[in-house]
């Protein structure tokens, strides 16, 4: 493993695959904050597996942190999110509680992009928000269903008096709201 720099020790974060061999590592509790920072995590065969032409069932795996250039209006810090990869889009994080213990209701895609054929070219991020619903939550789980959409489920929010509320409905982002308009969403 390669670690010329690690980022910060954190929980309540989400870490997805967003391309083959590559792990996006977005927000959670740090030591004393609530984070907002990507991190990629770039894994896969040895050298010795590479050289065996067999990568199927690779004996190691190595691995490498890579703090990447952002780009676009990133999300406030938040822990708790939802974090899944939508094919054709890239990964939608959703909700998550802020550093005050409100949900936060908005959703964002962040897209890594292409890396330019450049020896030591930075990797780069791209973040786009994407909307919001009406039903913030924060510890809900999230699937994406190719033929239906993104389905939020379950997961907590707090009234403005400071009340938790623990949810037990679901609500469905439909997926022909991003080729129809964009990175906008239609929430059900």
């Amino acid at each position: 493993w390669h670690t010329a720099e690690l980022p910060p020790a954190r929980w309540g974060h989400t870490a997805t695959l967003c391309a083959p061999g590559l792990i996006v590592v977005f927000g959670g509790f740090g030591e004393d904050e609530v984070m907002d920072d990507v991190w990629l995590l770039q894994v896969g065969p040895t050298q010795e597996d590479n050289a065996q032409g067999d990568l199927s069932q690779p004996s190691k795996l190595t691995g490498r942190w890579i703090k990447p250039e952002v780009k676009g209006g990133r999300p406030s810090a938040r822990a708790f999110h939802s974090a899944t990869r939508v094919d054709g889009v890239g990964v939608v994080v959703f909700g998550g509680l802020h550093a005050t213990g409100r949900a936060h209701r908005d959703a964002f895609v962040l897209t890594v992009l292409p890396k330019e054929n450049v020896i030591n070219a930075p990797w780069r991020v791209q973040w786009k928000k994407a909307g919001s619903c009406k039903w913030p939550r924060a510890g809900h789980t999230a699937v994406f269903h190719p033929k239906r959409g993104l389905f939020f489920v379950g997961g907590m929010t707090r009234t403005r008096e400071g009340k938790d509320v623990f949810r037990s409905d679901a609500c469905m982002l439909r997926v022909g709201a991003w080729q129809r308009h964009g990175a906008n969403m239609k929430w059900m």
